[in-house]
């Protein structure tokens, strides 16, 4: 098997089968199983965060057999509770029939996963779980004072996690002794927030922890207070916070080298440099409260349209849109979840042939518009032709394209 579609089998086993492990709602399953134990022992690096990773990548290098199969569930008794209702149907304004869902990063309790130990909180009872890995059983649990409503983090025998009680807290990963928690933006004021008592300035991002530096953001709406901060990760201490005025952070932190990217749910995400936190720029985008990191580009989305943009970091460029909810990025291949299906992409040459597409698009509009205008008939004639070719390197491209899915899967 190449090494695309082997990491694309790792990821996809991960996800669906081993870290997600059925954590529902309901009555317990558990099935005795060595081989499923070997496979947890053997995944050293283990999925530490949501996504696996500070970017987001949903990839491992784990090899891991394709023949697994279910050996537990772990239900709860209630179901998630997410921060917002679904959406309308439709917008006449924005001339959408139907709209897709942007501020999702809570419907299913996500789960990370070290050193046989599964992680995950709850916004439905306010507690961190962790179970073994092994057989599903709880090896114990830590009450928060409001809903969590992202995955965990797990950095050096501990985990870090954020509560809508506007707290970021540490616990030891073996007892859940609390090392330290820290309130983020410092007030203790409190409203009614989806019929709970929450924080005037909760944490709705997740934290993110690079070189021991753990980062996260707290409150949702500007006029109440919104703010970013860097930790210690080791004692909780702070580095630096920064007011963020006129945005709204929801969603996974993502981290480069230099810069904290943000997404907001509703409207573009944008960057803060690490060292200071100050405010860098946003991205185009239409919103949605995904996004994964790449070594050139931000992917975000989807959009109420059910759209992924993928702007360059280094620029302001828009590279290209995909109909879609996640992407999965290897060196080798492209990995495109949608509502109906998940396709392969070469993503480099479609980038690159959906960049020639919008500027003949560009183009053809430009012709168009000259040809109305023009009176002069040969000119026209030029003009014509000139379209004609567009045209033609259009239906070009159009077939190109289709040649950058090598396959679907319904």
């Amino acid at each position: 098997m190449n090494s695309a579609i082997r990491i694309s089998h790792a990821r996809l086993i991960l996800l669906l089968i081993f870290f997600s492990s059925y954590i529902t709602w309901g009555n317990n399953i558990n099935r005795e199983d060595e081989k499923s134990s070997e496979i947890l022992q053997k995944s050293a690096s283990g999925w530490p965060s949501y996504l696996h990773d500070s970017q987001r990548s949903g990839v491992t290098d784990e090899n891991l057999d394709r023949n697994m199969t279910e050996q537990w569930r772990y239900y709860l008794t209630q179901k998630p509770t997410p921060s917002w209702p679904p959406p309308a149907k439709s917008s006449y304004w924005q001339r959408l029939e139907s709209i897709k869902p942007r501020v999702v990063y809570d419907r299913a309790f996500h789960v990370v996963a070290v050193n046989q130990q599964i992680f995950f909180g709850s916004s439905s009872d306010d507690q961190l779980y962790c179970l073994n890995a092994n057989d599903g059983k709880v090896l114990w649990r830590f009450f928060a004072n409001a809903p969590i409503h992202f995955a965990p983090s797990v950095s050096k025998m501990k985990v870090y996690f954020g509560s809508d009680d506007g707290f970021v807290y540490c616990l030891d990963v073996e007892n859940a002794n609390l090392i330290w928690k820290h309130q983020i933006a410092g007030s203790n004021r409190q409203i009614i927030g989806n019929g709970r008592m929450i924080s005037i300035q909760p944490v709705r991002t997740s934290v993110v922890i690079d070189n021991g530096i753990l980062y996260c953001c707290a409150g949702i709406f500007p006029s109440q207070g919104v703010f970013a901060v860097a930790l210690n990760s080791e004692n909780g201490e702070l580095i630096w916070r920064e007011k963020l005025n006129g945005l709204s952070p929801q969603g996974y932190l993502l981290t480069s080298p230099n810069r904290l990217y943000v997404p907001t749910g509703r409207t573009n995400p944008f960057a803060l440099d690490k060292q200071s936190g100050h405010y860098l720029r946003s991205f185009e985008s239409s919103g949605g409260s995904y996004a994964l990191l790449t070594d050139n580009e931000l992917i975000s989305g989807p959009g109420n349209d059910g759209s992924l943009r993928i702007s360059a970091v280094q620029a302001s460029d828009h590279l290209a849109t995909f109909r879609g909810n996640h992407i999965v990025v290897t060196p080798e291949m492209s990995y495109l979840h949608t509502d109906t299906e998940i396709s392969a992409l070469d993503r480099v040459q479609l980038l690159g042939l959906r960049q020639r597409q919008r500027q003949l698009q560009d183009q053809r509009e430009d012709l168009n518009q000259y040809l109305k205008s023009e009176s002069n008939q040969e000119q026209a004639k030029v003009i014509q032709n000139q379209l004609r070719n567009v045209f033609r390197n259009l239906e070009q491209i159009k077939l190109a394209i289709s040649n950058c899915i090598p396959w679907k899967k319904p």
